[in-house]
């Protein structure tokens, strides 16, 4: 079965000095929803920890298993389960499992949610870490696109009856969901709004004299409710360090 890892800076420090660490006893990828539930059973009834992945990009450190866990640990990869459950056009909602971003982009639509991490995070990953994206001043964070979840937990399930924008009738389930970084359990389906694909897209670079200036140009920006989708500040420091990771595409 192919797949990608990625690592982070200790990770990469970690196998250059032929220190591993822990590693799970078990990978295993569930390609439905049923089968999850079977792998959280089971992991129930023999006492094994679980510890979901989604992209494996690893901003979270999910990668890393705990030094002192004494239970046998799983490691639940996700990325099979990377289906459009629906796209309804009419309402501009889209119910999907893991990886559904560029498919998503052949329909003619965006969920203008794109953290760095976009090519190969998943949705799940976005709602269990309570992501941020580059565009989140035009389209919002991922709890502010988000309609619908459904949570997998030793218990059972966990999600609203209902699917509707926004619900003022006790606690809402999706704050205890989002950020819970899959302590609670695992995420396999969620609906978020979606958007038409922009017709035009603009970049454009300005210098400052100082970051001060680049500061001030900033908070101009928000006092006129300037719509950019995106916008970023950097130092030379981090201009230099981008272009030298730069891949040639040619």
């Amino acid at each position: 079965m192919p797949f990608i890892v990625f690592f982070l800076v200790h990770d990469i420090v970690k196998l250059r000095s032929g220190v591993v660490g822990r590693i799970p006893d078990i990978v295993v990828w569930p390609a439905s929803e049923d089968q999850v539930v079977e792998i959280i059973e089971g992991a129930k009834k023999y006492d094994v920890a679980i510890i979901p992945i989604g992209g494996g990009t690893s901003v979270s450190g999910a990668l890393e298993c705990p030094k002192y866990e004494a239970r046998s640990i799983c490691s639940l990869d996700m990325s099979i389960m990377n289906k459009i459950i629906y796209i309804d056009e009419e309402n501009l909602l889209c119910r999907a499992q893991a990886t559904f971003f560029l498919l998503l982009n052949e329909k003619g639509f965006t969920c203008g949610h794109e953290p760095d991490s976009v090519e190969f995070s998943t949705l799940g990953g976005w709602v269990a870490t309570r992501a941020s994206g580059m565009k989140k001043n035009k389209y919002g964070n991922i709890e502010d696109l988000l309609v619908h979840v459904t949570l997998i937990t030793p218990q059972g399930y966990i999600r609203r009856q209902c699917q509707v924008p926004r619900m003022s009738s006790g606690p809402d389930l999706h704050q205890v969901v989002l950020g819970s970084e899959g302590i609670l359990g695992v995420v396999t389906e969620a609906t978020i709004k979606i958007f038409p694909k922009p017709e035009v897209k603009k970049y454009g670079s300005l210098i400052f004299p100082t970051f001060r200036h680049g500061v001030n140009f900033f908070r101009e920006v928000a006092r006129q409710h300037c719509e950019c989708a995106s916008l970023r500040l950097v130092d030379n420091e981090q201009f230099s360090m981008g272009q030298a990771m730069k891949i040639d595409d040619g």
